[in-house]
């Protein structure tokens, strides 16, 4: 459903939009290997992974159609790949009651945006 892929002109297109003035940093960060670009068959994916205590899988950015089945796919992958957390920093009001249907939490309101986590293990 995923697939791993390098910047392109569509990809950076789309994305541009939800990166809210980020773009230049997300792009260097996956450059550097620290965030991943994903094409799926409804849009595109940043994710990262970041370890601390926990093994917690960030949404960094998404742009495209269903969300529903991206967040299904990134909570199956979760379940099978040691991930502790999910989280993800929401600015469309809209999405948040997608995540909470998924079991999603408010964590932290934020001047622009909100945090929301689902904890997967632990």
């Amino acid at each position: 459903m995923f697939q791993e892929i390098k910047p392109t002109h569509e990809a950076i297109d789309t994305l541009m939009s939800a990166s809210r003035g980020d773009m230049a940093i997300i792009l260097e960060q996956i450059k550097n290997g620290v965030s991943q670009l994903w094409h799926t068959k409804d849009g595109y994916l940043v994710t990262r992974v970041e370890i601390s205590n926990t093994f917690t899988l960030v949404i960094v950015l998404y742009a495209g159609k269903n969300a529903r089945r991206i967040i299904e796919h990134l909570i199956n992958f979760s379940l099978n790949n040691s991930i502790d957390l999910i989280r993800v920093h929401v600015v469309e009001k809209g999405i948040i009651k997608v995540f909470k249907r998924y079991g999603f939490l408010i964590s932290e309101i934020r001047k622009k945006e909100i945090v929301m986590i689902k904890k997967i293990r632990g």
